[in-house]
């Protein structure tokens, strides 16, 4: 019996150490249930969250996307743009090298009919002095007519040679008389061949001036007077002109007038308008710039003295 109860004893230290472990174990469970249902909420919380920042990248990549779509709308746009400006660009440039044709075409104009008016002029010249060559010598004829007459009146004798000779002086003389009255005939056509050359070479150069006007377009707005409102990208040294120092340049500047070609182009009105500007009128007259920037500009201008060719 004795045996017995220091079994049950021992079994029942047994059965305690045994509930012992278990608790510590269940314990331990515990522990281990709440550190995961712990990590478990955490883990669901960041799920959660991550599902928040995937929905807001969702976002984010939809608005990109539509951002995206956007720009790539504007940027057709802007390359038809671009494309339409090059097409108009390309056009500009074709009529600028017409433009630049055509006023080649008429400064070579204007040269080959400035070289007819000086053929035109020396042969002019040299009808001219033919004709004064056939008056003296038909003055000479006359006057030597004259003398045969005062010598058949005063000799009786020579009467038949002198009337002879006279007569054929005076064939002489009717001769010279049909040469210089073709002479004056050859040399009013040669003046009216002259005046209509002249007029021609107006005429291109107005045309001349007008197509160098219209290649001014891209150039600052112009004044009341026509001159440049603002300063021009292309400046010439204007005190190369005779009369013209540094103060007159720059009160010219502020009239708007900066080129050689402004100045040979100056119409009556302009030069008028100048000169009241100016403290000292007729300045353009008495030093003849329009000459000096025509020269200067590599233009072939036709003055006065007081304007260019146009009014």
């Amino acid at each position: 019996y004795q045996m017995q109860i220091e079994e049950n004893a021992q079994t029942e230290q047994n059965a305690e150490e045994t509930l012992s472990r278990l608790e510590d174990d269940l314990s331990t469970a515990e522990l281990a249930l709440r550190s995961v249902t712990h990590e478990r909420d955490g883990a669901k919380k960041r799920v959660s969250e991550l599902e928040a920042e995937v929905g807001s990248a969702d976002q984010r990549i939809e608005a990109a996307i539509a951002r995206a779509e956007a720009l790539e709308e504007s940027l057709d746009k802007e390359r038809s743009v671009l494309i339409e400006s090059d097409e108009a660009l390309r056009e500009l440039r074709e009529e600028h090298h017409k433009t630049l044709a055509h006023l080649e075409e008429a400064q070579a104009s204007v040269s080959r009919w400035e070289s007819d008016e000086a053929s035109r002029t020396n042969e002019l010249e040299v009808l001219v002095r033919d004709r004064d060559t056939w008056q003296a010598d038909a003055q000479q004829a006359l006057r030597r007519v004259a003398e045969l007459e005062s010598q058949a009146a005063s000799s009786q004798v020579r009467i038949e040679g002198g009337e002879e000779e006279r007569r054929l002086l005076r064939v002489q003389l009717e001769s010279l008389e049909a040469r210089t009255q073709d002479m004056v005939v050859r040399s009013n056509a040669q003046t009216s061949e002259l005046a209509r050359k002249d007029a021609r070479i107006s005429e291109l150069e107005a045309m001349l001036a007008g197509q160098m006007t219209s290649n001014l377009n891209e150039l600052p707005p112009l004044n009341e007077a026509g001159f440049f409102a603002a300063r021009p990208p292309d400046v010439d040294d204007l005190k190369l002109i005779s009369g013209v120092g540094p103060k007159l340049e720059g009160m010219l500047n502020d009239l708007g007038i900066y080129q050689f070609q402004q100045i040979a182009l100056m119409t009556r009105s302009q030069v008028s308008w100048v000169n009241d500007q100016l403290s000292f009128k007729g300045r353009i007259e008495r030093d003849n710039w329009i000459k000096q920037a025509a020269n200067l500009s590599g233009i072939n201008a036709h003055t006065d003295g007081q304007a260019g060719n146009t009014a």
